[in-house]
């Protein structure tokens, strides 16, 4: 008797791990061929899929909400073969992948862990046939989850993650979308908003596994130029307050035919991360954009980071039926010394800092928080005064 009831739960195990779509079923190709490229023979290096996507803060501002969109135009209205896996709200019988998130500890993607004690939840658009994967991370689990930096202000948690689909019930992999974010939070006050959000592409990662490190190949290049043509290229003596331009443009062969658009651009550094503000933006030739921006911070050791997104029309507009938009794209420029305070012949001090940011790089000593309460009083005396 004690046999007979061992094999029967082998055998209820066994049917447990062969139930669901067959990976050799025809019918999962409907689902592998969401994975491929546009049908464009002149655009065949964009992934339909079109992974990105950004974070937000929900409940009061006690909870880290990680959105990531997909494009998913084929098959959006079937009944059965909408989405890919079963976090999409699918049967498991009507599914032949299975959804895993990795987590790591910096861009290299070298030390994977598997994230098992965060709900993946999906929602989707119907107007545009996106769908969206939804995982959150309560603020109080920011420090313990992401990597921590910070300046005397604020502290910046980045996580380093990769979505992938496998074969179901096997360690086949399929598909696999890098991505990283970061969450600034200030020390005494509530979050700030427009986290940065920083996609990689398929195409950029394409050697790239799970398990051995990742060292993705930038599907752009940022100049610094010398005019708004970009005519020449020469990297500035930059201060606060001056103005500057930048250009991003494609390198990656097959993405050239594409205009870059909603394009935005991010100050970084060693515990800065700040979104910039342009003057202007100017994406009339196709694979490129020439941004037009004003210095709005002095730091020492600073990296500007652009993405924009791929699409088939200058202003990403979107057709009924018809997908429009495709890859995000990424690129930085080579990091500079500093950005220097206006008048300035050197680096900036940490009062300098402060007096240009609201906030002085980590380390700074104790001279800039007594110089800060000083510059609060002489301001509210100065309203006094003025009303």
């Amino acid at each position: 008797m004690k046999t007979i009831f061992v094999n029967t739960i082998l055998v209820v195990i066994y049917l447990g791990q062969v139930s669901g779509l067959s990976f050799d079923d025809p019918n999962c190709m409907k689902y592998l061929n969401k994975f491929g490229t546009v049908s464009n023979a002149e655009r065949t290096a964009t992934s339909k899929l079109a992974f990105t996507g950004y974070v937000s803060f929900v409940q009061g501002n006690t909870i880290a909400q990680v959105n990531l969109r997909y494009n998913d135009d084929d098959l959006f209205t079937d009944v059965t073969y909408f989405g890919l896996v079963k976090e999409d709200g699918k049967s498991a019988d009507e599914v032949c992948l299975d959804l895993k998130l990795w987590q790591y500890t910096s861009n290299k993607y070298s030390d994977p862990v598997q994230v098992t004690d965060l709900t993946i939840t999906s929602s989707t658009n119907f107007s545009k046939f996106w769908r969206y994967y939804v995982f959150t991370i309560p603020r109080t689990e920011l420090k313990t989850r992401l990597v921590e930096t910070s300046n005397t202000e604020q502290f910046i948690y980045t996580g380093y993650f990769a979505l992938a689909y496998y074969a179901t019930g096997t360690d086949s992999l399929q598909y696999t979308f890098f991505f990283e974010f970061s969450i600034i939070i200030n020390k005494a006050t509530d979050p700030l908003y427009d986290p940065f959000f920083k996609p990689l592409s398929q195409r950029s990662t394409f050697n790239c596994t799970i398990t051995s490190a990742c060292n993705a190949i930038y599907d752009t290049k940022v100049n610094w130029c010398t005019d708004l043509k970009c005519s020449t290229f020469a990297i500035p003596d930059l201060h606060l307050n001056d103005e500057f331009v930048l250009q991003q443009f494609v390198t990656t062969a097959g993405m050239e035919g594409f205009y870059l658009t909603e394009t935005e651009v991010w100050y970084t550094g060693n515990g800065l991360l700040k979104k910039a503000s342009p003057i202007s933006i100017n994406n009339t030739i196709l694979g490129q954009v020439i941004i037009q921006l004003k210095a709005e911070i002095a730091w020492t050791e600073v990296t500007i980071k652009v993405t924009s997104t791929l699409s088939a029309f200058q202003t990403g507009r979107r057709r009924i039926l018809f997908q429009t938009q495709f890859d995000p794209v990424f690129g930085e420029t080579q990091q500079i010394q500093c950005i220097k305070a206006e008048g300035s012949d050197s680096c900036p001090t940490c009062i300098q800092e402060w007096e240009a940011n609201g906030f002085a790089h980590d380390g700074c000593p104790s001279c800039c928080f007594s110089h800060k309460i000083a510059f609060v009083f002489f301001a509210i005396l100065l309203l006094i005064f003025t009303i």
